[in-house]
């Protein structure tokens, strides 16, 4: 492969607008099932044969790298809840830097915790205190379970005024 090719086909923009070539590139050197099954054999026995030394390198990268390797982390975890660092800004600006519930302010002691419904992929659905969020995931999700503890309240109000006449 040239070097002008392999610059051309470096760039998304000019994949992009070429996919004829792009198709009849991966169709001219693509692998029969007997190489694929070769490479693939291949890759898992140096993988495993590697995997201390792998193992190394990350911990080194991760030692030498630490603000690129929370962001990393900080991106994946969002990543696997359905967030993503943008759509968080775009939360905390559209919900005036509050609870989505209490509208309590966040603060560095109580920071924004990133909701989502428990479903396949997670839907974000806003952001929350840490009170919030933990009385969620004590209530199990569940908005039937919400007036019951309510009534409880009530009740518990009404047998204090009661205590207090005596």
């Amino acid at each position: 492969m040239t070097p002008e090719l392999r610059k051309k086909l470096c760039d998304r923009r000019w994949r992009d607008g070429n996919p004829s070539y792009i198709n009849n590139y991966r169709k001219s050197h693509s692998l029969t099932p007997e190489q694929l099954d070769r490479k693939s054999d291949y890759f898992s026995k140096w993988y495993i044969k590697n995997l201390v030394a792998q193992r190394e390198r990350a911990k080194k990268w991760h030692r030498n790298h630490p603000i690129e390797a929370k962001a990393n982390s900080i991106r994946f975890g969002l990543k696997k809840i359905g967030w993503s660092i943008e759509a968080k800004v775009m939360a905390l600006v559209r919900q005036d830097n509050r609870c989505a519930i209490c509208r309590e302010l966040f603060t560095k002691d109580n920071p924004a915790k990133c909701d989502h419904e428990h479903i396949t992929p997670p839907r974000p659905r806003g952001l929350l205190c840490h009170r919030c969020n933990v009385g969620i995931g004590m209530l199990m999700e569940n908005a039937n379970d919400v007036k019951p503890p309510k009534r409880t309240l009530e009740i518990g109000k009404a047998h204090e005024d009661w205590r207090s006449h005596e």
